[in-house]
C-alpha cells in the first residue's frame, strides 16, 4: 500500500493546481504530447507547474512510504537490528 495513496495525493495536488491556475487544455486525451500543439493548452507554464508539483508530492510520498516499509521488514526478518534501525531511520520511524 505505497502506490496509491503516493498517486491520489500526488494527482490531488496536480489537479487542485490546474484549477486553480485556470489551466485549459483542448484535448484532454493527450497529455504532455499536446504540449507540441500550438494554443492547446492556455498557461503552459503553469501547467508545467502543477504536472511538476503533483510529480514530486508522488515520488517523495513514495520514498517515504517505501524506507518506512523496509525499515519494519527489516526489523522483523532480524530483530537484533531494531537498534541500528532506530539509529539510522529515527527522524522517519516511531518503535
Amino acid at each position: 500500500m505505497r502506490v496509491i495513496p503516493s498517486c491520489m495525493a500526488g494527482g490531488a495536488l496536480t489537479g487542485a493546481l490546474s484549477m486553480l491556475f485556470g489551466a485549459k487544455l483542448m484535448a484532454p486525451h493527450g497529455g504532455l504530447f499536446v504540449l507540441l500543439i500550438p494554443n492547446a493548452i492556455s498557461p503552459v507554464l503553469m501547467y508545467l507547474v502543477a504536472i511538476a508539483a503533483g510529480t514530486a508530492v508522488t515520488g517523495f510520498t513514495y520514498a517515504f512510504l517505501k524506507s518506512k516499509a523496509e525499515a519494519k521488514y527489516l526489523v522483523s526478518l532480524r530483530p537484533d537490528w531494531k537498534i541500528v534501525a532506530k539509529k539510522v531511520l529515527k527522524p522517519i520511524i516511531k518503535f
